[in-house]
């Protein structure tokens, strides 16, 4: 069973150096050192730190709303709308 998902995990990091325009020695680490190389490839190119900062961004966002004036403001204008009943 291990194996299937290896060679999924395998075919998922082929496909993205060549839709990616990698150089292709990454082809050759991620089939011939199938776990390990898949393993690095996704760490270095495929999570890359721009994706990180924008993911930590939006948590201190979601987390720290307070600091976010539109935020505020959309608060204020919601209190003041009268009541349904």
């Amino acid at each position: 069973m291990y194996f299937y998902l290896i060679i999924a995990l395998q075919a998922f990091c082929i496909y993205h150096v060549i839709k990616h325009r990698n150089p292709y020695y990454w082809i050759f680490l991620i089939f011939f050192i199938p776990l390990l190389g898949s393993v690095i490839y996704i760490l270095t190119q495929v999570y890359n730190k721009r994706d990180a900062d924008k993911i930590t961004s939006g948590i201190t966002n979601i987390i720290n709303y307070q600091k976010d004036k539109g935020f505020r403001k959309e608060i204020r204008v919601f209190r003041n709308l009268p009541k349904q009943s």
